[in-house]
């Protein structure tokens, strides 16, 4: 729960502790499926956070793309009990954007003649 709000991922609110005395509240979103860990350029660069340059090429909807960015050591600090943690995060530009629309029809003609409506649900 975020703000005693259900949320429909595990996420849990912890502080970023950048140089100096920078501390940032955010949201992190516990995807145990994931191969890496993802922060905001931005947000490390407002904690002046100090990064290492790296290529990646990161997979996602609609194709491939290669980013240079950083990677960064991250200390989060638990809100509960303030035990800390480093983790290694990517620097990206923005964590989700905005998905166009997927035109079911268009996906139903890849799938072939063999397909019946169930309500709005084409099933093969």
């Amino acid at each position: 729960m975020i703000n005693n709000q259900k949320a429909l991922l595990p996420s849990v609110q912890v502080d970023i502790v950048g140089s100096g005395r920078l501390l940032q509240r955010v949201n992190v979103l516990l995807d145990s499926g994931a191969q890496i860990s993802l922060i905001r350029s931005s947000v490390a660069e407002d904690l002046k956070l100090k990064g290492r340059d790296i290529v990646i090429t990161i997979t996602k909807v609609g194709g491939q793309e290669e980013l240079r960015t950083k990677r960064y050591q991250v200390r989060i600090r638990s809100l509960e009990d303030r035990s800390a943690h480093v983790i290694q995060a990517i620097g990206i530009p923005s964590i989700s954007e905005d998905i166009t629309d997927v035109k079911v029809t268009d996906v139903a003609r890849q799938l072939g003649p063999t397909h019946r409506n169930i309500g709005n649900i084409i099933q093969p």
